[in-house]
């Protein structure tokens, strides 16, 4: 395991979890994830650190998943394998209790648009790509938040199609606070960062707590963790043409199989 797969840097008061696998568009692996804990776990116990902050390393914050990566041999290891990393790792963000903000740039797709949506605050760049494509891939979406983020319709539209859209649109549905010129990003972190280290910790602390239950009570809570076995069922439920794009992965690579399924779907809707 590449143990600099995820750095930590602190900056006054500022904590920064930086995803770092820049070479291969930040892609998440389980030990990725286990990693990504280590550091939240880290950031908690810090006194002198007020705000968290989560970025990508390179071109993107991170183009989700590595889908070659999966070792999974069974539906119950794959649904054990979520549990104790990825969905451990969201929960670790969504109850860090410090402002947590997820600094995004380049693609912010799948797994890393969950862990963008545990994130207290989101502020993208003008050049942001994001999205939950895995309902293409005969999957869906994890850590479900879009429904308690953005309205009914187009939360529809985007977890129904996987397409994805830009840092303009994520300001304007709700999922970003802020949509700036990438130049403009990092100063844009740092500028809510401070007015955030400026309200007393405790209360941020209680504050966050509150807003977290207030959410829970709507129903999140039950629907996070009934999430991983909707998602286990959904591949038992495997088709015949997530079955084809499953080979092509293994053949092709990731890359090459979503492109070969682009143009199997434009021949078949002619």
């Amino acid at each position: 395991m590449d143990e600099h797969m995820i750095l930590t840097e602190k900056k006054g008061y500022m904590g920064y979890i930086i995803l770092n696998r820049p070479e291969k568009l930040n892609v998440f692996t389980d030990p990725m994830y286990s990693e990504l804990i280590k550091a939240i776990e880290h950031m908690e116990v810090q006194d002198d650190i007020k705000v968290v902050v989560i970025k990508g390393a390179g071109r993107c914050f991170s183009a989700g998943f590595d889908i070659d990566s999966s070792q999974s041999t069974s539906h119950v290891e794959e649904r054990l394998n979520y549990d104790r990393c990825a969905h451990l790792a969201r929960k670790k963000i969504w109850n860090l209790m410090k402002p947590t903000i997820a600094q995004v740039h380049g693609h912010c797709l799948g797994g890393a648009h969950d862990v963008a949506l545990a994130c207290d605050f989101c502020i993208v760049a003008d050049n942001s790509n994001m999205g939950v494509p895995e309902i293409q891939f005969g999957l869906g979406a994890c850590f479900f938040a879009m429904p308690y983020m953005i309205n009914l319709r187009k939360c529809r539209e985007y977890l129904l199609t996987g397409k994805s859209y830009d840092g303009k649109t994520a300001c304007e549905m709700g999922i970003a606070n802020k949509c700036v010129p990438l130049e403009e990003l990092d100063d844009a972190v740092k500028q809510l960062a401070r007015e955030l280290a400026m309200v007393p910790a405790p209360s941020l602390m209680l504050q966050k707590r509150g807003i977290n239950r207030a959410i829970e009570n709507m129903g999140f809570a039950t629907y996070a963790e009934q999430w991983l076995d909707t998602l286990c069922l959904g591949a038992l439920w495997e088709s015949d043409d997530v079955r084809r794009f499953n080979e092509k992965v293994k053949e092709l690579g990731t890359k090459n199989a979503i492109k070969w399924r682009n143009e199997y779907y434009e021949q078949l809707l002619r």
